[in-house]
Order: structure tokens, then C-alpha cells, then sequence
């Protein structure tokens, strides 16, 4: 049995048009597990949890909330956003050992999430109401999934297969009008999804080894894609809003992946790459018949919709050696390309290629390490310049870390992360919606940390 409260306040959100006033998280979890209680079966776990967040969002301290003639309107505003989120959910599998080189895994899983979110725009003057809406109206998704598992370990190498089924219903309990005008369909939907994936790693030779793998995944769609109202959503760079499309279908992606690896002289290398092609992909467009709700919003309002689908494909490769005397080197780096075929630009929100590179030591007591990274990110200028993304410039970080063992089962962290306190903001990081300019990252920061075990 275990329990978790975290509470935070006052927090600052620097490239959002509201400040977060408050933010609690109570989670309780439940699990009981029994070890080899066959021969045949190895194990079984059962666990449930209960998890339940509370946010409120207003605009203190943002320039909405002052005067500010020229603009519409021109006197102050006070806005709150209140949300509540719980989920309730639980898990149960067995494993079988029916061999020395067979497993098998069965299970299910299930959770129930209900959203509620509701925003209240006032005169700050004398607390007037102009108008309040649920931007989440009382939302439920609920998903009861089975899968099961099976692996057979070779001479020189395995194969998996995996096999899952998942039901899902999802309905919004109080939306607004205008909503209801707009959504064109049935707000209750259910949906039956199918899942597989199988792979398998063979070893050629002597430090040779081939990884492959093919995979169908589908991923249902979440309240903000169903059922928001007008609502910002974090995950563009704009403070626009947006409409969600109770109807919208679950993506289907369908991935393929190879991978090598070579162990030579100290030296590992690892290269692969991948092709994923999804079906009714998930998206926004710009949808001219929606007004904004909010006065200084963009005149734009997205919907989610399905597209056609989208292409990706992408590699990723890494080298790692073990030099003496505990000095370890290690590079690598990743890299995605993809296309939206729906509006004929590529995907929005996908990150550059980037270079990570390193130099770690260790003392052989291992009482005392340090570790130094560099982290190299190219320039981004595949864009998606209908839904507003921009281009970015890239830039390298450095970060160095320590660690020593003070005495038996206590040690001592100590780490500079941006050494140089480089000026630098990752790709997708918002802008902010009163200066437009790109909220960037923090610069040179020191940490410590002690950590005692018993």
C-alpha cells in the first residue's frame, strides 16, 4: 500500500496567458503479488490505484489583468480556470514458465478519468461575470484492455509476440450550446481496438547481432482532441485556441524497425532505423467558421480532425568504449523525418537531429565519479507553417557532474547543468502571447544532492 501528496503553488508560467495558482496531486496505490506459486506459473500481481488532481489557473500578474486602453477591452480582467482530473484503475497478469526458454504473460488493465474544467472571465474592477463555459464538460474516458504475451529464447537469439485488444468508451456530460452546435454527431462513442506487435534479435556471429521488429499500435484519442471548447492547448507554440471533434477516430500506426550491433575490440556500436506510417492521424487546421471566445485570443480557432496519414521515418545510432583505468566514451545521436499527408507539410512538433557526446570516470572502488556531456542540437527548418510552428536555430549545452561516496551508504551528488549559461530554447517551447518572443530555457544551474540508504 502506498500514498502520494504533492502541492504546489504560485507557479509562473512565463509562455501562457494564465499562472497556475495552485496544483495538488493525492494518488493511493494498491498491489499484491505472489511469487512462484507453481511450478508452472512464476508469478501473479494484482493492483489497483485511485489518483485525483486539482489545478486552478488565473491571470494575476499577466497584462490582462490591467488596464490598458487601446486594447479590447480596455480595462482589466480576472480569469480562472478551475480543473479537476481522477482516474481509477487497476491491473492483473500472471506469468507462466512452461519451460527453460518460454515465457508467456497474460493480463488486463483498466482506468476511468473524468475532466471537468470551467472558465470564468470577470471585470477586475468590480468582479462583474461577463461569462463563464466548461472548456471540459464534465469528461469521461474509460478503456478495459487484455493482452497477452510470448517469447522463446534460441541458441543464438529470441522471438516475441504480443497480442492486445482495448474497449473504449468516452462522452461528455455538460457542454456548452455552442459546443453542441458545433460537434455535428453523438457526443457517446465506443470503440474496439486490436494491437499486435512481433519481433525478434538473431546473433550472426560473434559480436554481431540483427534486431527486427514489426509493430500495429492504436491510440485513442484524449479529452482535449474529443471534447474541448476553444481551449489552449500546450503542445503548439501559440496561444490559440482550440475545438475539439467528439467523432475523431483512433490513430492507427503501423511500424516496422531494424537494428545492428557490433562489439569489437571495447568498442559498441549500434545503428537502426524505422518506418511508421499512421492511419487517421490526429491533427488541427485552422476552422474559419469558429470565433474565437476569449477577446485577445488569435482570430483563429483550430479543430482536431483525422488526416489522411502521416509518414515518418527516422535512424538513430550510438557508440559507446570502455577505455582503462575507468574512463568511459560514449556518442550518439537520433534523427526524424515526417510528413502530414492531409495538409502536405511535415508533422508538427518534431524535434531536430541531435548529438549527444560524453566522457565519464570512475574510480574502480567506486567511491568517486564525474561525468562530462555535451549535447549538440541541429537547426529546425521543416516546419508547419499552417498551424504556426517557426523554425529554430540550434545550439550546444554543456553539463558536468559529480559523485562521491562520503561514507558507507550515503553519497554526495554535485552537478552544473548549461556550464556555458547559454541563451537557448528547444524547438517546440511556446512563445510567449503578449511579446512573441520564444520562451527560452533556464540558464546555468547549480544542484546538490545527498542521498542516504538503509
Amino acid at each position: 500500500m502506498s500514498g502520494f501528496y504533492d502541492e504546489q503553488t504560485g507557479i509562473d508560467y512565463p509562455g501562457r496567458l494564465l499562472n497556475a495558482e495552485h496544483f495538488i496531486l493525492r494518488s493511493w496505490n494498491g498491489s499484491y503479488y505472489v511469487s512462484n506459486p507453481s511450478q508452472l506459473v512464476s508469478s501473479v500481481k494484482f493492483n489497483l490505484y485511485l489518483n485525483s488532481k486539482s489545478h486552478r489557473m488565473r491571470n494575476t500578474e499577466k497584462p490582462t489583468a490591467r488596464d490598458m486602453p487601446g486594447r479590447r477591452p480596455p480595462f482589466a480582467l480576472e480569469v480562472s480556470l478551475p480543473t479537476e482530473a481522477d482516474t481509477f484503475g487497476g491491473s492483473g497478469r500472471v506469468e507462466l514458465a512452461p519451460g527453460e526458454t518460454v515465457h508467456v504473460r497474460a493480463g488486463f488493465d483498466f482506468y476511468n478519468l473524468t475532466q471537468d474544467a470551467r472558465r470564468f472571465v470577470s471585470r477586475r474592477s468590480n468582479g462583474f461575470l461577463i461569462f463563464n463555459d466548461a472548456v471540459w464538460p464534465d469528461t469521461t474516458i474509460a478503456d478495459q484492455g487484455v493482452y497477452a504475451q510470448a517469447g522463446k529464447r534460441f541458441e543464438r537469439g529470441e522471438i516475441n509476440a504480443a497480442f492486445r485488444v482495448d474497449f473504449v468508451q468516452a462522452n461528455a456530460g455538460g457542454p456548452t450550446e455552442f459546443f453542441l452546435q458545433n460537434a455535428e454527431t453523438d457526443l457517446d462513442r465506443n470503440e474496439t481496438n486490436a494491437n499486435f506487435s512481433l519481433s525478434g534479435r538473431y546473433r550472426i556471429a560473434e559480436g554481431l547481432s540483427l534486431s527486427v521488429g514489426v509493430g500495429r499500435a492504436l491510440r485513442t484519442a484524449n479529452s482535449l482532441e474529443r471534447f474541448s471548447d476553444r481551449f489552449p492547448s500546450s503542445r503548439f507554440q501559440t496561444a490559440a485556441e482550440f475545438m475539439g471533434s467528439p467523432a475523431i477516430r483512433p490513430e492507427a500506426s503501423l511500424q516496422g524497425d531494424i537494428d545492428l550491433e557490433i562489439v569489437v575490440v571495447g568498442f559498441r556500436f549500434g545503428i537502426g532505423g524505422y518506418l511508421r506510417r499512421i492511419d487517421d492521424y490526429i491533427t488541427v487546421r485552422a476552422d474559419p467558421s469558429l470565433p474565437p471566445r476569449l477577446p485577445l485570443s488569435p482570430p483563429v480557432v483550430f479543430r482536431y480532425f483525422n488526416g489522411d496519414y502521416a509518414a515518418f521515418r527516422g535512424y538513430r545510432f550510438d557508440v559507446r568504449y570502455r577505455a582503462a583505468r575507468g574512463l568511459e566514451l560514449r556518442f550518439q545521436g537520433a534523427k526524424t523525418i515526417a510528413d502530414d499527408h492531409a495538409l502536405r507539410e511535415p508533422v508538427l512538433g518534431i524535434a531536430p537531429l541531435e548529438l549527444d557526446s560524453g566522457l565519464r570516470y570512475l574510480l574502480p572502488s567506486g567511491r568517486f565519479w564525474a561525468d562530462y556531456s555535451l549535447r549538440n542540437v541541429f537547426d529546425q527548418k521543416r516546419v508547419s507553417a499552417a498551424r504556426l510552428e517557426t523554425p529554430s536555430p540550434g545550439f550546444s549545452t554543456h553539463d558536468i557532474r559529480f559523485g562521491t561516496r562520503l561514507r558507507q551508504r550515503i553519497d554526495l551528488h554535485i552537478g552544473i547543468e548549461n556550464l556555458g549559461d547559454k541563451h537557448y530554447f528547444e524547438h517546440l517551447n511556446s512563445l510567449n502571447p503578449f511579446t512573441r518572443q520564444r520562451i527560452p530555457e533556464p540558464g546555468r544551474s547549480f544542484y546538490a544532492g545527498l542521498i542516504a540508504k538503509w
